[in-house]
């Protein structure tokens, strides 16, 4: 009797844990599933990569573009200041894009800086002139220093004449274009001996 109940309840405690074997069918189905979401996933990385690409391109084409175009001369005269002359300095800026420019503004900056001195671009409080709410394609904006508080001296226009000096002209332009991104553009010229024209500096004149 005891060996019998032994018997019994050993064979109760046995289990049987076996899995129904899955079709060869089932198996194919499944990789080609996972196949089918891993190229479809690819897909619509490489799609929304061109969409990206596509919105930068436009963007770019469309955008605004705000720059300097010349240097504002003094009407009627062949240079630029003179013995005794007040003069002011300026560029006409021109969005040269194909949406208006936004937020526009400008800092502007006269300096002067001895042979041999580095340029640097330092701001004064006189060289910040304003802002412009739009400036639309093709539109141009003036900007000038403030005029010379005093008359120039012989002594001072041979410091520039003789090369002893350098006269620069510089400022920077901040905007938004109207896909909300923001831009900068520096400018940089320094004025020839003969007094008659700017010709670019070597540096500070980046637009993005």
């Amino acid at each position: 009797m005891d060996e019998k109940l032994s018997e019994d309840h050993s064979f109760e405690g046995d289990t049987i844990n076996e899995q129904p074997s899955k079709s060869p069918l089932w198996k194919t189905l499944t990789f080609w599933n996972v196949v089918f979401n891993f190229i479809l996933a690819i897909t619509t990385i490489c799609l929304g990569l061109i969409a990206y690409r596509q919105y930068q391109s436009s963007s770019l084409d469309q955008r605004a573009w705000v720059g300097p175009t010349s240097f504002i001369h003094p009407g009627g005269e062949t240079k630029y200041f003179k013995e005794g002359s007040q003069p002011s300095f300026g560029v006409v800026l021109t969005n040269m894009g194909k949406t208006p420019a936004r937020k526009m503004e400008v800092m502007i900056q006269r300096n002067t800086f001895k042979k041999g001195t580095p340029f640097t671009a330092v701001y004064n409080d006189d060289g910040k002139p304003g802002s412009v709410v739009f400036l639309f394609p093709g539109q141009i904006y003036k900007v000038t220093t403030n005029q010379e508080p005093a008359p120039l001296t012989a002594s001072l226009v041979e410091m520039i004449t003789s090369g002893e000096f350098t006269l620069y002209l510089y400022g920077m332009v901040t905007y938004e274009d109207v896909f909300d991104v923001k831009h900068q553009t520096t400018f940089c010229g320094f004025l020839k001996q003969d007094l008659t024209g700017f010709n670019a500096c070597n540096t500070y004149n980046q637009i993005d």
